[in-house]
């Protein structure tokens, strides 16, 4: 029996649906490219808040991966290889010194949790020693993590403070000096003003903070820890 010939029909249903699932592929592709972009995102403000924060947005995404993944056939390694790229390195400091430095970042808000619709600037813990990387890291993102769960309050954004560091030449370095961070702060607009510093000891580290008031330019609060080095 001979086999039925091609016909014109017959080919462009073919070509026509060659195409298609090429174009939903390139579509999946896309997805894909979006998604680790999205999670990389998600992630970065995930380390950088606390591990309350997008935690459950982050599951969302990485689930998102896996299907794409799973139906662009990319193979189990792919995925996971995807799934574990990070923007930014994660650096951590050990569980009892997170502890400690969230206490201290709880006491050190207290002033703040009642006072309604507030700006705050948060220049950042200064520390001029690199192996204090990570406990600044972790510091930096409990307070942040902290201050956006108080209801009312508002960071100004770390680019808004930069730019009035730069036109007032002020350095991070500066701040332990009241009057240049409420000159700081008074620029930026803002209510509240806090910093923070990490001095290093022969044995421990001493990391402290410190909110002041804008307009009075009182010390509302002052909190430190004291995080004693890995043997």
């Amino acid at each position: 029996r001979e086999a039925a010939q091609e016909t014109p029909l017959d080919r462009a249903v073919v070509t026509e649906k060659t195409e298609l699932l090429g174009s939903i592929r390139a579509k999946k592709q896309r997805c894909l490219d979006l998604a680790v972009i999205l999670k990389k995102e998600i992630q970065n403000a995930h380390m950088r808040l606390g591990e309350e924060c997008f935690e459950d947005e982050l599951t969302i995404v990485k689930q998102y991966i896996e299907i794409l993944g799973n139906e662009l056939r990319l193979g189990a390694g792919v995925v996971a290889n995807l799934l574990e790229e990070q923007e930014i390195p994660i650096e951590q400091v050990a569980a009892d010194h997170q502890k400690q430095l969230q206490d201290m970042v709880n006491e050190l808000a207290v002033p703040l949790e009642d006072r309604g619709r507030t700006q705050i600037a948060f220049f950042g813990i200064t520390s001029q020693e690199e192996d204090t990387a990570p406990i600044k890291s972790a510091a930096d993102g409990l307070i942040r993590s902290k201050l956006n769960r108080i209801q009312g309050a508002r960071l100004i954004r770390t680019s808004t403070l930069e730019k009035v560091l730069e036109e007032l030449e002020i350095d991070h370095q500066d701040f332990m000096d009241n009057t240049a961070a409420l000159k700081a702060g008074s620029k930026a607009k803002a209510d509240y003003i806090i910093t923070g510093m990490i001095v290093p000891m022969p044995a421990s580290y001493i990391v402290f903070g410190k909110v002041l008031e804008s307009k009075t330019g009182e010390v509302e609060s002052v909190a430190q820890v004291i995080l004693p080095k890995s043997q």
